[in-house]
């Protein structure tokens, strides 16, 4: 929310003038500003950034001033994607039951104690071809995004093997103060530029809290035009102003970057939220994913009887199996609707 409207400016906040950031946040005169208190410490984590940290300085210069430009996009192959990428848990009821041409895994699916499983190894797991591609897409809850921050993780994801690495979603959501939201934003950069460098077709997170992030992304694109695919995770924005910032944010960001961009969109399952996402950009540049095809009980009695095993369990993997094949379908449906 900008400051129209209002009989009087709100002025610096709190911390504002004494942060080393102050030109590069953009947030100096808004709601957004830093605060002092941001409520219950899980709305920010107990290692959240402020301006008040006495080490807030170090994690500055660690990230280059938290200054996109500084940060250059080496060019990698990704593969072409299709409209939907079904995602999958590491779940033995898939275990060969997964004929789709390329699958998406969390980091949960894939850390385990003291390592990353490579990518032969999920294939071996799941009984998939050389031919079936594997994106790691690194959305996930902050205690397993945090693992990946470090330079042996990032060491073992560009030796995993992975087809594609979108890079990390930080947590940015509010109200976290905006110290911690340029932080996450610049670190999940940061990181993808890292496997870059080590030749990993890793792309970038996209993410903004105002306008002012999305033109600054808009320039690093303009700037870095080997980036064809970029990602945004929409998992948190289903409802409300939430959704709207994001599809506005979006519909912004393609005007500005003259609708060039393919983006990898995590979260929409439903029909309503992928119109409005094809309206803001267009179909044919858009692939949606989602972690959600083993949720849900079957919706109908015929359903909960051809999913149902004799020991009167419900298989999850065909549950997987039904939910994939009709998100391909309706997706393509309205693809097809949309152009």
């Amino acid at each position: 929310m900008s400051t129209a409207g209002r009989l009087f400016p709100l002025g610096l906040g709190p911390h504002c003038g004494t942060c080393p950031i102050i030109g590069e946040c953009g947030a100096e005169e808004t709601e957004h500003a830093c605060p002092t208190d941001w409520g219950e410490p899980g709305w920010g984590g107990e290692e959240v950034l402020h301006p008040a940290r006495l080490d807030a300085l170090d994690h500055i210069r660690a990230l280059r001033g938290f200054h996109l430009k500084a940060f250059r996009a080496k060019p990698v192959k990704v593969p072409e994607l299709p409209g939907y990428i079904p995602q999958c848990r590491w779940k033995q009821d898939l275990v060969g039951r997964l004929k789709g041409p390329i699958y998406g895994l969390r980091p949960k699916a894939i850390l385990r104690k003291g390592g990353i499983k490579s990518a032969e190894e999920v294939r071996n797991h799941f009984g998939l071809q050389p031919t079936q591609q594997l994106v790691l897409i690194l959305f996930d809850h902050d205690p397993y995004l945090e693992r990946l921050f470090d330079m042996r993780a990032m060491r073992e994801l560009a030796a995993a093997g992975y087809d594609l690495v979108i890079s990390a979603s930080y947590s940015v959501w509010s109200p976290r103060p905006r110290m911690h939201q340029l932080y996450n934003l610049v670190r999940s950069l940061a990181l993808c530029v890292a496997l870059q460098e080590h030749d990993v077709p890793a792309v970038p997170r996209v993410d903004w809290t105002i306008d002012r992030d999305i033109l600054k992304w808009s320039a690093w694109l303009d700037e870095n035009r080997s980036v064809k695919l970029v990602a945004i995770d929409a998992q948190t924005s289903k409802h409300g102003p939430s959704w709207r910032q994001l599809v506005a944010g979006l519909n912004l960001l393609d005007h500005q970057t003259g609708g060039r961009l393919h983006y990898l969109i995590n979260g929409p399952t439903i029909e309503p939220r992928w119109a409005e996402i094809y309206a803001a950009t267009s179909p044919e540049r858009v692939t949606f994913t989602d972690a959600t095809l083993h949720h849900g009980t079957p919706p109908s009695a015929q359903e909960r009887l051809d999913f149902t095993r004799p020991d009167g369990v419900v298989d999850r993997g065909l549950v997987f199996l039904q939910r994939e094949r009709e998100r391909q379908v309706e997706i393509e449906r309205l693809q097809q609707r949309a152009a």
